[in-house]
């Protein structure tokens, strides 16, 4: 694809044209002198979101809204709740006792802090989100 890009040519059209698009906005995106804020934290945010992957990504949720840079959509996910055997077992490394303080510490942690955080209006960020 690339090379049709170079080249000049475009057997693909449009959705070739697209995806450069998609591509150069991306890239310079993670260009931004702003972006390593955004996707850096210290070890005392990790460890009061919880010390987990999903706190880590609730982090970078709360850097993204904060960054006020344009975006429009934020997913944060935590996998592992389909557990079907155990799920109070706490000798299990995952069970429903450390998936519960995960989301209690990493949820309440941003919805903290994009309380506290103003926009450019004056307004907290949890009114805006």
């Amino acid at each position: 694809m690339d090379e049709a890009l170079r080249t000049g040519k475009k057997p693909l059209g449009r959705p070739l044209l697209d995806y450069h698009d998609f591509y150069l906005g991306a890239y310079e995106m993670m260009r931004r002198p702003e972006i390593q804020k955004i996707l850096g934290f210290s070890d005392e945010e990790h460890k009061r979101y919880g010390g987990s992957n999903f706190g880590d990504a609730c982090v970078l949720a709360r850097n993204l809204v904060g960054g006020d840079a344009g975006t429009h959509f934020i997913a944060v996910a935590q996998p592992g709740w389909d557990l079907h055997t155990d799920i109070y077992d706490k000798t299990k490394p995952v069970n429903h006792y450390t998936l519960c303080r995960d989301l209690d510490c990493a949820f309440g942690g941003l919805l903290d802090d994009l309380a506290s955080m103003k926009d450019k209006q004056g307004r907290n960020l949890l009114e805006k989100t």
